[in-house]
């Protein structure tokens, strides 16, 4: 009898280049460190690697089967890779992103190719990558011995990352402040820990990015991790009310002069969001003062500033790099119906954007607006309950209207990113219909966050903001969402937010 050959096992793409395939699926590992698309399996060949039985040969050697022994069949060998190995590569696909051209701020993780690829990794760091990757892993399979593991590896990785601490030459590392980036990620995937809404390594990422200086911005790779760790400090010091530390300017020696300071960030906008995070705090620590009732001047000088900060917010839109540009499109109503939990139900435009990175950008502009214009109607609620209304200067800021229309506004932006952002649009006007990536849900939960507990949502909206969150949870495997849908913040905003998690 014959057997039919043994089929080609590896992906397109190693065919093609005829080189070796580890046949890990849904990508194999090469393609994925080495940022390369992965052409993917043959139909009948991406599980199982069929063989041809071995049978027991005659002494003569004549490949004849002996009469007085049975045939031995060798166990067919299952092409189905373990989840734990499987891990790593589905991480790179489901998180790592590539910038897409220059002039766009894009990528996502993308120093993980390198420091993978040319084993400048640290055990800490592949520790914490192992840890991330398995807990991902293990929430969109549900399977509980992964998480385990991931519990595990995730406890030996800051056991490393403590050590590296303590040496000055480690701690200047990529390694680890990537170690460090992915944790707060874990953490983020996991949460099992509710005693941080958000990031539990704020400090120690500052520190960080304070000892590692200039030498951090020399390669690519340092000034991608420095973008990538300083954004997310900004996050924190708006979604904290916390006054933002020293700004991180660095000062470079010149050879023809004193030092030039040196901050590789779009300064305009870093500068403004830095700006609207001390006001934001400032106005919280009056409002909430319970020893010194906040005086009506100083309230209204606040909304002037406010009013200040937001007029060079809309300017710096218009005058954004063309490459960061994104347009709208329109989507019909039976399209959406394929994936309704994408698609508000209450617009009709929708927004294409050069990837989700830069979706990420314009949305933290959004939130920026929206934290400044909650902040201001805080003011405003409490300067109308105030006794010494009367005493305050003549202002044209009194009116609640423009603030709310604002709010409304920059929550349907939001809102209207989300197709985009759950991989349900690329181009055009046809809907992709993918099955969406994790790293579009993980870069929607903050803007979430923000229009759901600041935006003042409708019922309509509101709904429609925690069913994404709850997709995001159980479609994605990001346990964060769950936090984000218990999270619960008093209103109306005339009685001052005070956020509690229950």
């Amino acid at each position: 009898m014959s057997f039919p050959g043994r089929p080609a096992v590896a992906c397109g793409t190693c065919r093609e280049k005829k080189v070796k395939c580890d046949q890990a699926f849904p990508e194999c590992r090469r393609c994925v460190t080495k940022g390369l698309r992965c052409a993917g399996y043959n139909n009948d060949t991406q599980f199982v690697l069929r063989r041809r039985p071995a049978t027991n040969s005659s002494p003569t050697g004549t490949g004849s089967t002996s009469p007085n022994k049975s045939v031995v069949h060798r166990p067919v060998r299952s092409l189905v890779t373990p989840l734990e190995d499987q891990a790593i590569p589905r991480f790179f696909y489901d998180y790592v992103l590539h910038g897409t051209k220059p002039g766009i701020p894009g990528g996502f993780l993308n120093f993980l190719h390198e420091l993978y690829d040319r084993e400048l990794a640290t055990p800490g760091l592949w520790a914490a990558l192992a840890a991330t990757a398995y807990a991902s892993l293990a929430n969109q399979t549900k399977v509980e011995s992964l998480k385990d593991r991931a519990r595990q590896v995730y406890g030996i990785s800051l056991t490393l990352l403590h050590q590296a601490l303590q040496s000055p030459k480690e701690t200047k590392k990529d390694s680890t402040l990537g170690t460090l980036m992915l944790l707060s990620m874990y953490e983020l995937i996991m949460s099992e820990n509710e005693s941080t809404l958000w990031d539990a390594h704020q400090d120690g990422r500052l520190i960080l990015l304070r000892l590692r200086g200039t030498d951090q911005f020399k390669t690519d790779r340092g000034l991608a991790m420095f973008r990538t760790a300083y954004t997310q400090l900004q996050f924190g010091y708006l979604a904290r009310y916390m006054q933002p530390h020293i700004d991180l300017v660095y000062q470079e020696g010149s050879m023809n002069g004193p030092p030039r300071p040196i901050f590789p960030m779009n300064p305009q906008l870093a500068g403004l969001v830095t700006r609207v995070a001390r006001l934001c705090a400032s106005a919280m620590q009056v409002l909430r003062n319970p020893d010194s009732p906040p005086q009506a001047e100083d309230l209204d000088n606040m909304i002037c500033d406010a009013s200040i900060l937001d007029g060079e917010l809309v300017r710096w839109k218009e005058n954004a790099p063309a490459e960061w540009v994104y347009y709208s499109v329109r989507v019909n109503s039976s399209q959406r119906r394929r994936f309704p939990q994408a698609f508000p139900s209450w617009l009709e435009d929708f927004q294409i954007y050069p990837d989700v990175r830069m979706a990420l950008v314009w949305n933290f502009y959004r939130c920026v607006r929206i934290f400044l214009h909650h902040a201001v109607l805080c003011c405003l609620s409490r300067l109308a309950f105030s006794s010494d209304i009367s005493s305050a200067p003549p202002s044209n800021e009194r009116s609640f209207q423009p603030y709310e229309e604002t709010l409304n506004a920059m929550a349907d932006e939001v809102c209207a990113s989300i197709p985009f952002s759950l991989g349900q649009l690329e181009s055009g006007i046809n809907p992709n219909y993918s099955h969406p990536k994790p790293i579009g849900g993980y870069l929607l939960m903050w803007p979430l966050h923000t229009v759901k507990t600041r935006g003042q949502l409708s019922e309509e909206k509101t709904n429609f903001v925690n069913g994404v969150l709850k997709f995001i949870r159980d479609g994605l495997g990001i346990n964060h969402a769950q936090s984000l849908l218990d999270y619960k913040v008093t209103i109306p905003i005339s009685k001052i937010p005070l956020p509690k998690v229950n």
